[in-house]
């Protein structure tokens, strides 16, 4: 999923910035009503995250990737991330907070590294407003409109990053991928 901030000046995140959810969390408020929260990359160049209010990102990518799955925390509230990193003790684990062993910090860093390299260290996505140019549908060439580089797409990912700028297009060959 990729949201898009959208509020007023909150510290570590860019309006108009694009940046993928790590995390979604739902916690129970009176009257069984659920508030829900993204936790996300910031805009630092280290891999700091945090849990943001929903209602501050437009939501630009609503797919999911295949292997979130949805738990239930300690406190009660629901969670929908990646399987690796569905435990309770996760985020404490990766902050080190409450006397964690430095095998269970280097462990959940380790995770959140395997399952999200492209922030590593790169926090954030530079989402391209216009589409990249299909070259070649049959052989999935793409070219970026913002620096002439071309490449050949090689992810069922929603998203495929330029190798020269670094610059992020939706990938167009998702759906065409049934129909070559």
């Amino acid at each position: 999923m990729i949201v898009k901030y959208i509020g007023k000046g909150t510290p570590g995140l860019t309006k108009g910035q694009t940046y993928k959810v790590v995390a979604v969390n739902f916690y129970s408020r009176k009257n069984d009503k659920y508030e829900g929260s993204y936790r996300l990359f910031r805009d630092e160049a280290d891999v700091n995250t945090a849990i943001y209010p929903i209602a501050d990102f437009d939501v630009i990518d609503s797919s999911i990737d295949e292997d979130y799955i949805l738990f239930k925390d300690d406190s009660g509230g629901l969670v929908l991330c990646p399987e690796c990193i569905a435990y309770p003790s996760f985020w404490t684990d990766y902050w080190g907070d409450g006397g964690v062993s430095i095998a269970d910090e280097a462990k959940a860093i380790k995770l959140l590294k395997e399952r999200f390299p492209e922030f590593f260290p790169s926090p954030n996505y530079r989402l391209s407003e216009e589409p990249a140019i299909i070259l070649d549908p049959k052989m999935s060439w793409l070219f970026c409109p913002a620096c002439t580089e071309s490449w050949e797409v090689n992810t069922a990912d929603e998203l495929t990053a330029c190798p020269s700028c670094g610059l992020y297009y939706h990938n167009p060959f998702i759906n065409q991928q049934d129909k070559l």
